[in-house]
């Protein structure tokens, strides 16, 4: 399967997308670099995720909320899991 970091674009913020692209670039397009993206922004919204009713709330949540991440979250979560860090210990991880 191959994996394109533009779904994110308009959706994080762009340093955070830039950040995961060279990421990406980095690791010769590696696809568990796309797929742990994927992994910790779910993470870094889960609480988020947990607190909506419905369709509507869900898809809210994952079409505004990632754009207010910090790049510094986003780049420590991909950092943990790529050292083989647990995703649960993700949303932990905020300074």
């Amino acid at each position: 399967m191959c994996f394109s970091p533009q779904g994110f674009v308009g959706i994080l913020g762009v340093h955070a997308v830039m950040m995961v692209w060279d990421q990406c670039f980095m690791c010769d397009w590696k696809p568990s670099v796309m797929e742990n993206a994927c992994l910790v922004v779910l993470q870094l919204l889960r609480d988020h995720i947990l607190h909506v009713e419905g369709y509507a709330g869900i898809r809210r949540v994952l079409l505004d909320q990632p754009s207010e991440l910090f790049t510094v979250d986003v780049q420590q979560g991909l950092s943990y899991l790529g050292s083989g860090g647990a995703l649960r210990d993700v949303g932990s991880l905020r300074l």
